[in-house]
């Protein structure tokens, strides 16, 4: 509570110093800069010792930042002093930090009113331009271009409708920092696979001999892991796990007498896969699934224990062939 007499408010200045000459304007400035009174009902005008009276009847008048006296002065003349009194209706200039968000409108920017609903692109916001201390405002069109990219980007409005191609990009979070990845990254896919055959070239399986399969035409080998010097696949770095392994041998003198084996070898150790088979056999064929290692090495060998020698019969590529593949686990 405020007791005493009502202050004066306004924002009073006193101009810079006048010199008299023979003219009857004069430019008003406070601090070497023009000012504009308010109107000349604002100002006070000290010519010659007297108070002059404000207005076209009176001593002066006042348009922009000049002061029109009602006739031409002379170098006899001296201007006391102009005060201007300012918009003495004002409250002149708070304080910092003393205004508060009730003492503000509720349509300026207090944040006090919600919007109330989605934002349009024609809404503006208030940025600091470039830093450097301009409040200046922009549309809300432009926040999301510079963001690179709009509301059918992220949202799921667009339907892709085909099978995404390996460029195809997905939002990953890596140990919470979102980052972008390449579809090629994630698809299932059945590799390495490898599928290899003796086309055209027969092979004669000696009697009581574990004898190699000579497979030296290569149809696929997506991670190159195929010996065709020693006949052997090789597991590749990065490529162990869990994989699938399948044969197909015709012969061409399928009524030979004696046991006939299959033999998977891993690493030239014990034998890993052993199909044991009698009598009369014109094509041979199988799968098994086993867990390989990187570097593993895998060979394929056929022993014939009695009878005569058997002969492979390659008429197509279908008729004699190794293949595998490691399973999506």
């Amino acid at each position: 509570m405020y007791i005493g007499k009502t202050p004066t408010v306004g924002n009073f200045q006193k101009c810079d110093a006048l010199t008299a000459s023979a003219t009857a304007d004069y430019t008003l400035q406070v601090g070497s800069s023009n000012v504009s009174p308010e109107s000349v009902n604002h100002m006070i005008v000290s010519l010659n010792g007297v108070i002059q009276e404000p207005g076209a009847t009176g001593g002066f008048t006042v348009s922009g930042s000049t002061l029109s006296f009602t006739s031409a002065l002379t170098s006899n003349d001296t201007i006391d002093f102009v005060i201007l009194l300012g918009n003495v209706l004002d409250i002149g200039t708070p304080s910092d930090g003393t205004i508060s968000n009730a003492k503000l409108g509720t349509d300026v920017i207090s944040g006090e009113t919600d919007i109330g609903g989605a934002i349009a692109d024609a809404d503006l916001f208030l940025l600091d331009d470039g830093a450097g201390g301009t409040l200046r405002k922009t549309a809300a069109s432009r926040l999301k271009t510079y963001a690179g990219f709009d509301v059918s980007t992220i949202t799921g409005a667009t339907e892709l409708a085909a099978i995404p191609a390996d460029t195809d990009e997905l939002l990953i979070s890596d140990a919470g920092t979102l980052k972008r990845v390449d579809y090629s990254y994630l698809k299932p896919t059945n590799t390495p696979h490898f599928h290899v055959t003796n086309y055209n070239t027969a092979q004669t399986i000696s009697t009581a001999t574990a004898t190699v399969l000579q497979l030296g035409s290569v149809t696929t080998d997506t991670a190159s892991g195929w010996d065709t010097t020693n006949y052997k696949y090789v597991v590749q770095t990065g490529d162990g796990g869990t994989w699938f392994i399948h044969w197909y041998v015709g012969f061409s003198n399928p009524n030979t007498t004696g046991n006939r084996h299959f033999i998977c070898r891993i690493n030239g150790g014990t034998r890993k896969h052993n199909v044991h088979y009698t009598g009369v056999l014109d094509l041979w064929q199988g799968s098994f699934i086993n867990a390989l290692s990187d570097g593993d090495e895998i060979d394929f060998r056929i022993e014939q224990t009695s009878g005569v020698d058997l002969v492979t019969f390659p008429v197509t590529a279908a008729n004699l062939f190794v293949e595998g593949f490691r399973l999506i686990t």
